[in-house]
């Protein structure tokens, strides 16, 4: 009877290792798609080059006026990039100097001069 426990109880920790084996394996599997899926997101994420000290244009989704239709402008500015926070956030100013509330970098495009 000791000897038929003695296996039982060899085998339940022999399954045991094994659903950590499993576990430990499943999370390392885990973590390697995590990072191939942020990596292919902010391939396309931070793709802009913008500096301080550029000017850029601010899109603004949702304008509040009267005009319908696929004419309106959905871009203001230009706005010169004060400095560069952490996550993509940025400080912006008018070209008079006034600041704005911060704002992060995907709703930005830089700004190009006409000829």
């Amino acid at each position: 009877m000791q000897g038929k426990k003695d296996c039982d109880v060899s085998q339940r920790l022999g399954a045991l290792h094994k659903v950590e084996e499993i576990r430990l394996l499943a999370t390392k599997q885990l973590i390697e798609t995590q990072m191939k899926r942020k990596e292919a997101h902010d391939r396309y994420l931070w793709n802009n080059n913008i500096e301080a000290g550029m000017l850029v244009l601010l899109h603004k989704p949702n304008p509040h006026t009267n005009a319908k239709g696929k004419w309106i402008l959905h871009w203001e500015g230009p706005f010169r990039v004060l400095k560069m926070l952490h996550w993509g956030a940025l400080q912006l100013e008018t070209l008079n100097g006034a600041t704005l509330p911060l704002v992060n970098i995907s709703r930005l495009k830089a700004y190009h001069k006409k000829l």
